[in-house]
C-alpha cells in the first residue's frame, strides 16, 4: 500500500498508509484531528522518523513481549541489525 504525506497547519507533515482506492481527499492530523491536505512528494523519499513506525501494528510485528518501543529511525535500524532483519 502506498504511503501518502499530509500537512497539518499546526503540526506539520505526517504520513499515512491507505489503499489507493481508499485514499481520502483529506486526512485527520494524528496529533490534533484537524483535517489536513495531501502534499505532493517524490516517490521513495521519506523522513527520518516516518509515522508508520509508531503504529501499534508495526510495533507489534517488530517487537517481542517486554521490549521497549522503537521511538525513532536510529532505534529501528538498530533493532533490525540486532535481530538479523534486513531493511528494504
Amino acid at each position: 500500500m502506498p504511503t501518502y504525506v499530509w500537512n497539518c497547519l499546526d503540526h506539520g507533515q505526517f504520513d499515512k498508509i491507505y489503499k489507493m482506492a481508499d485514499k481520502p481527499e483529506v486526512a485527520p492530523c494524528p496529533k490534533c484531528g484537524i483535517q489536513s491536505v495531501q502534499v505532493p512528494v517524490i516517490g521513495g523519499i521519506q523522513g527520518d522518523e516516518p509515522s508508520w513506525l509508531f503504529e501499534k501494528e508495526v510495533q507489534g510485528c517488530l517487537l517481542k513481549e517486554g521490549q521497549p518501543p522503537i521511538e525513532n529511525r536510529t532505534q529501528y535500524k538498530k533493532h533490525l541489525r540486532e535481530n538479523g532483519i534486513g531493511e528494504r
